[in-house]
């Protein structure tokens, strides 16, 4: 064969199975039972919804908050370990679609809702202006928890703040966070807030991006990880 015919064909090929790596289809299958009704069982507060499985926290699903599940995702190994999904629409101050470590979730019965039934995930640009490191991978090493920046004065943090909507009144007051290091993953798509996770903990929250050193709009200046624009 043609050296040139044979390039084409391995390019073809590497295409192809990056294709099918980058789907996030590949680690979502069809629950068991759909329509299946849960609960959020971490009393902490720390059960953290993703935009899809192991992806970016979105929110958090605080304790007792219902869950009527519609897909449960295959296992998906990130820096918390290994884990499935249970994917669809999370009630409380949520209001909407996700997905939830399956740890985290407790059954409580067979009624449900019709929400999310195509799918539970989100799209990036749904709810995020720009993000630190978004493959989880800069070269080097992972920052698959965000970016290192001080936070600049005392200032409170909130569970959820549904970043897909703009404007949307921040709920589930957290507690102040004080002037330390946290890092930071993304600023949301009205560029009001920044999503923080606290170093050496499972906590995800969010906060102003006014907290942060200049800004939110101005975080990517600062950051020595990859930057990747939405919007």
């Amino acid at each position: 064969m043609h050296m040139r015919n044979i390039g084409r064909l391995a390019l073809a090929w590497l295409l192809a199975a990056l294709a099918f790596a980058g789907s996030s289809a590949s680690n979502v299958s069809a629950a068991t039972a759909a329509g299946n009704q849960y609960t959020c069982t971490d009393a902490g507060h720390n059960a953290w919804i993703a935009n899809e499985p192991g992806g970016l926290v979105i929110g958090n699903c605080l304790y007792g908050t219902l869950v009527y599940r519609s897909f449960i995702s295959n296992p998906v190994t990130n820096n918390e370990g290994t884990y499935q999904y249970n994917g669809g629409y999370i009630t409380g101050d949520f209001q909407g679609c996700g997905w939830i470590r399956g740890d985290k979730t407790a059954f409580q019965g067979v009624r449900g809702r019709t929400n999310c039934t195509g799918s539970a995930s989100i799209g990036r640009a749904s709810f995020a202006h720009y993000a630190s490191c978004p493959a989880g991978k800069d070269g080097i090493s992972t920052c698959q928890d965000g970016s290192p920046l001080n936070v600049r004065a005392d200032c409170p943090m909130y569970a959820n703040v549904r970043p897909w909507l703009r404007n949307s009144p921040a709920t589930g007051y957290s507690g102040p966070v004080g002037r330390t290091a946290v890092l930071w993953r993304y600023v949301t798509a009205d560029d009001r807030y920044v999503m923080i996770h606290l170093p050496g903990t499972s906590i995800w929250r969010f906060i102003s991006g006014n907290c942060l050193l200049n800004g939110s709009e101005e975080l990517y200046r600062l950051n020595p990880y990859p930057i990747e624009f939405y919007r």
